[in-house]
C-alpha cells in the first residue's frame, strides 16, 4: 500500500489531526496520573487496581506509540518514520486491540468473584495471581501477533484508510481462519462474560439491598411499636394519676 493518505480539504486536516491530539494528551495525562497515584499512594496498590493499571498501561501504549504517529502523519499526509517504527506502531496497535477486552473482561470477572463468590476470591485473585492473569493476557496476545506475522498470514504495514500502521491479510484463507479465532476470543467472548459478570454482580446487590431495607422496615416497625408502647404507658400512668 502506498504511504499516502487521500488529499484531503485543509479544514478537514486541521480538524482530524487537533481532535486526535486533543485525546493524545488527555489518554496521556490520565492515564499517567492513574499509575502515578497507585504508585505513591500504597493503599491503592490493590489487586482489583492492579487490573486498572494494566489497563491503564495498555492504554497508555497506545498514547505512546501509536497516537503520536498517527497525529503527524494526518498533519503531514503520509508516513515518514520509516519501516521500523512502522513495525513498532503496529505491534502495540494491534497488541491494544487484543488486550484491552480481556483486561476489561479479567476487571468485570474480578468484581463477580468478589461481590458473588467472596469465598473464592483470595484462592482466584491474590496478588501473584493477579500479575499471572495480566501476564498471561499479554503473552498469549503477543504470541499470537508474532505468530501470525512469522508463518505468513499477516504484515504489518501502513494502511493509509486508517492512518495507522497495522496488520494486514495476505492470503484469503489465513484472513478467514484469523477471523474465525479473534472474533470469538478477542471480540464476544469478553462481551458475552462481561455482560454476565455484570448482571450477576447487579442481581447479587440489588438482593443485598432488599434483604437490608427489609431490615430497617422491621427495625422501623419495631420502633413504631415501641413508641406506641410508651405512649399507651404514659397515657395510663397520667389517667392513674387523675
Amino acid at each position: 500500500m502506498p504511504p499516502f493518505l487521500e488529499p484531503r480539504d485543509t479544514g478537514i486536516v486541521i480538524v482530524e489531526s487537533s481532535t486526535l491530539l486533543f485525546l493524545n494528551v488527555v489518554s496521556l495525562l490520565g492515564n499517567a496520573l492513574i499509575c502515578l497515584a497507585v504508585y505513591r499512594k500504597p493503599q491503592l496498590r490493590t489487586t482489583t487496581n492492579l487490573f486498572i493499571v494494566a489497563l491503564a498501561v495498555c492504554d497508555l501504549s497506545s498514547a505512546v506509540f501509536v497516537m503520536p504517529f498517527s497525529s503527524a502523519v494526518l498533519i503531514k499526509g503520509e508516513w515518514i518514520f520509516g519501516d521500523v517504527l512502522c513495525s513498532v506502531q503496529g505491534f502495540f496497535t494491534v497488541l491494544n486491540i487484543y488486550a484491552s477486552p480481556c483486561l476489561i473482561t479479567l476487571t468485570a470477572f474480578n468484581r463477580y468473584v468478589r461481590i458473588v463468590k467472596t469465598k473464592m476470591y483470595n484462592k482466584l485473585f491474590s496478588m501473584g495471581k493477579c500479575q499471572l492473569w495480566i501476564c498471561s493476557v499479554y503473552v498469549v496476545v503477543t504470541t499470537y501477533i508474532v505468530t501470525q506475522v512469522v508463518v505468513g498470514n499477516q504484515k504489518i504495514q501502513f494502511v493509509p484508510g486508517y492512518a495507522v500502521c497495522t496488520s494486514t491479510h495476505l492470503r484469503e484463507a489465513a484472513k478467514v481462519i484469523h477471523y474465525s479465532f479473534v472474533v470469538p476470543v478477542f471480540v464476544v467472548g469478553p462481551i458475552v462474560i462481561t455482560t454476565i459478570c455484570c448482571c450477576r454482580i447487579f442481581k447479587t446487590i440489588r438482593r443485598h439491598n432488599n434483604v437490608l431495607a427489609v431490615k430497617d422496615k422491621s427495625k422501623h416497625e419495631g420502633g413504631r411499636k415501641n413508641e406506641a408502647c410508651l405512649d399507651s404507658a404514659v397515657i395510663t400512668l397520667i389517667e392513674c394519676y387523675n
